[in-house]
């Protein structure tokens, strides 16, 4: 559309109901069929101010803005008027794109199917009873971890539900029956679901595969390999990419999550699964082993509770010493107002919550500024705020931190040089 025809006009229509029998939010778009020239211009408008309900004439709430179409690109085919250009521009000429510091993203687990795979505690309980030796117990609630869902992220904090998902990776068919006997004849009850999922039966066996599909029924969708699932254990920031609200959380603790999630982990250890054309190359990261943090924690109980839990659910896993100072950085300035009107001028979302907006392709382009010695001090006061709300939502996510978010706005308003004007722009819509 950008090469072979030049646009006319576009009336954008997102949050008002124009069209009484429209399920979805529409616009209005005009065009001719015509190679563009680089100076070529059509009108803008968005009449957000119409109330369908006055009975007045659309066109009296339009007041056109001439857009360059050269502004318009395959990857941000974003309608904005000049003066939100303008402060957009300004934004990214200061910051650096998070792609390009030393971070990962990753989405989380894809099971193929939720009800084999994440278990409640009381299912756990029943698997580690099954176990026949004390080190089989051991082995065994080591392979399942407590697992996190859309609904559980917060802003600046999560709750989790008691649920707890087992790990059965790549190529963990070949030991799960004689080392985890408890598990094998758990997924054993679901084995036929589990053989009917698309990832178990798009490729014929091989002699090198003797199963059909990616990988073999008894395992995890996407074929999750030891460097991905490293990303568990480590301290992150956590967000639902399609929500109702906007908001990021960081998790310290050991807590893996479904693919309904996505994480950010510092380093580059993004690789979400390795096929069987790669089985060799890979063949050392595919060790069966787990590394026993549960264990050594003195918080899981082997036999199936958490020690000390109480009715509210707590996380099972023992704090970091000390959190990642970038990781808060970071998160302090995605939580922040700016970064709310920012992701709204680089995606198709009219109206915060309405659409996805926080999918990895997305993230990447938030311009984060690096720490200097010149803003060294305001990045200090940042990661200030942001460590006392997670120390005051940890005690309890419904207790207000509005004040020290709002002094992070303000921070991150002082970070990027912004005027008066500026902030009006972004605090108004």
């Amino acid at each position: 559309m950008l090469e072979a025809t030049a646009l006319l006009y576009y009336i954008e229509l997102n949050g008002i109901k124009v069209f009484d029998s429209a399920s979805v939010d529409t616009s209005i778009l005009s065009f001719i069929k015509t190679t563009p020239d680089s100076t070529h211009t059509f009108d803008f408008a968005h009449p957000k101010d119409y109330d369908t309900k006055a009975n007045a004439p659309l066109q009296e709430y339009i007041t056109p803005q001439s857009l360059l179409q050269s502004s318009l690109t395959k990857e941000s085919f974003i309608f904005q008027d000049s003066t939100n250009a303008a402060l957009k521009a300004k934004i990214e000429a200061i910051g650096t794109p998070l792609k390009e510091w030393d971070i990962s993203i990753n989405y989380g687990i894809k099971t193929g199917y939720n009800e084999a795979f994440i278990i409640d505690s009381a299912k756990r309980e029943e698997i580690l009873r099954n176990c026949v030796s004390e080190n089989e117990r051991q082995r065994t609630s080591e392979l399942i971890k407590p697992i996190l869902r859309g609904r559980d992220i917060k802003r600046y904090s999560y709750e989790w539900a008691g649920l707890w998902i087992i790990i059965a990776k790549f190529n963990s068919h070949q030991y799960l029956e004689k080392d985890y006997p408890a598990i094998y004849n758990y997924l054993l009850q679901h084995k036929d679901k589990l053989q009917k999922r698309g990832q178990c039966t798009n490729k014929p066996a091989t002699d090198k595969k003797p199963y059909t599909g990616q990988h073999h029924w008894l395992e995890l969708d996407n074929n999750p390999t030891n460097e991905y699932l490293s990303n568990f254990e480590k301290e992150k920031i956590v967000w639902n990419p399609v929500s109702g609200e906007y908001f990021f959380t960081h998790i310290k603790e050991t807590m893996y999550f479904n693919n309904s999630l996505f994480m950010m982990t510092i380093g580059n250890t993004s690789l979400q699964g390795v096929s069987e054309t790669n089985n060799e190359a890979m063949k050392s990261h595919q060790s069966h082993e787990v590394p026993p943090l549960e264990a050594s924690s003195g918080v899981w109980g082997v036999k199936g509770g958490i020690r000390g839990a109480t009715s509210q659910f707590k996380p099972p896993c023992p704090p970091l010493k000390k959190m990642n100072d970038k990781l808060l950085y970071i998160l302090g300035l995605m939580n922040s107002t700016l970064y709310k009107w920012l992701i709204t001028q680089m995606t198709n979302l009219v109206e915060t919550g309405k659409y996805a907006y926080g999918a990895k392709d997305k993230i990447e382009q938030l311009p984060i500024p690096q720490i200097t010695e010149s803003n060294k001090p305001l990045c200090d006061e940042i990661i200030k705020c942001v460590n006392k709300i997670l120390e005051i939502k940890a005690k309890d996510s419904t207790l207000d931190t509005k004040e020290l978010e709002s002094k992070i706005d303000s921070l991150v308003y002082k970070l990027y040089n912004l005027t008066n004007d500026e902030i009006e722009i972004i605090e108004k819509e």
